[in-house]
This record gives C-alpha cells, structure tokens and sequence, in this order.
C-alpha cells in the first residue's frame, strides 16, 4: 500500500483535489475569457469548470511516473488501486455536491463535478491510443478544441462541447457520464486482457 501510495504520488494529487475544491467553491465564480474561432472573439468560461483539471492531470501524472516492474508483478493490484483513487476523487466530490446543491452553497458544483467525470473518463478513454503520458493532458486539450469550435453566436454551446457548456446542462453532465462508464470499461478490459501476458512475460524472465 505504502509504495502504491508512493510511486502514484497521492499525497500531492490529494493537495490538489482538496485545493482545487476549494478554489471551485472559493472563486469558482470567476470567469476566463477563452478564444473562440466558431462565434464570439472571446468565451466566458467560470474557473469551476476549468479547476477538475488539476487532480485528474496530478493524478495521470502520477500514474505515468511510476516504473514499469510494479505493474509486471502485481499488475492486477496496481489497477484496482488506481481505479479506486479516481472513484474515490469522484464519490468525495459527489458527495460534497449534493450537500451543498442542497443548502444553495455552491450553485457550481454540479459543472465541476461533471468535468472532474469527464476529464478522467476521456482521459482513460485515450490512455490505450496516445500513452499515459498525453492521456494526462487529453482533458485541456479538450476544454481548449471545445473553447475554440464548440460555441458560437450569442453564447451558444454546441452539443459535444460539454466541458464548457452550462453547469446545469443535462445533456453535458450525461456526455461525461458516458465518458467515464465507457473509460472505466475499458481500462477494466485492457487489464484482464494484457495481465496473463505480462504476467507469462514476468515467469520466464525470472
């Protein structure tokens, strides 16, 4: 547990979803304006939507530093781990939104949540495609293409654009359900499927 804890570096990825979090509810209000080249020059985006960004690329960031040899001999464990830090980041979040939907302190939190689901769905999504490593930074990628094609005139926000749609948008926060269901599926089917491989590899090295 200890070097799992270590090698993902958690203790810096908890600092920054507890300093994310509070910065949501903070100043989560304040805007960025975001270039656009579909509509207006410039898109008004709240930090609540951009701030999810932080944990989710501090904690791929920790999945791409650590070497290669814990993964060849307890590969299985490694994942199980790692899903159940992403899920604990999400159910924390979950929980802290709907307290405070529910008292009318945080009207944002909604929009951070699902961006916070989002990002690490697409970024489990690609991770198999263009490596840990960029997988990291698929989700400002994503704000960033979303900022530029996904709005036009008069604050519209195009459909697939949901990292930067209303904080309410139904439809945003089940495109980023989607993504997480679909993400988690298949980083659960890329582990069952390469294990006994790195694992048959792992018995005739030694």
């Amino acid at each position: 547990m200890i070097w799992w804890w270590r090698t993902r570096a958690l203790t810096a990825v908890t600092v920054a979803f507890a300093g994310s979090l509070a910065a949501a509810i903070v100043i989560g209000g304040e805007v960025l304006p975001l270039p656009s080249l579909a509509g207006a020059l410039l898109v008004p985006i709240v930090f609540a939507l951009l701030l999810p960004l932080v944990p989710v690329v501090f904690l791929w960031h920790g999945i791409d530093r650590s070497g290669g040899d814990l993964e060849a001999t307890a590969f299985r464990l490694v994942a199980a781990r790692d899903l159940g830090a992403a899920a604990t980041i999400v159910l924390v979040t979950a929980i802290l939104v709907g307290v405070t939907s529910a008292t009318g302190s945080w009207q944002l939190g909604p929009g951070y949540l699902r961006n916070l689901i989002g990002f690490l769905g697409l970024a489990q999504l690609v991770a198999p495609i263009i490596g840990t490593r960029l997988a990291a930074l698929s989700p400002v990628g994503a704000v960033i293409v979303s900022a530029l094609f996904g709005t036009g005139h008069g604050g519209l926000v195009y459909w697939w654009a949901w990292p930067v749609a209303d904080t309410h948008s139904t439809l945003a926060f089940a495109e980023a359900a989607l993504l997480l269901g679909i993400g988690t599926a298949v980083t659960v089917w890329r582990f069952n499927r390469s294990g006994p491989a790195r694992l048959g590899r792992w018995r005739v090295a030694r």
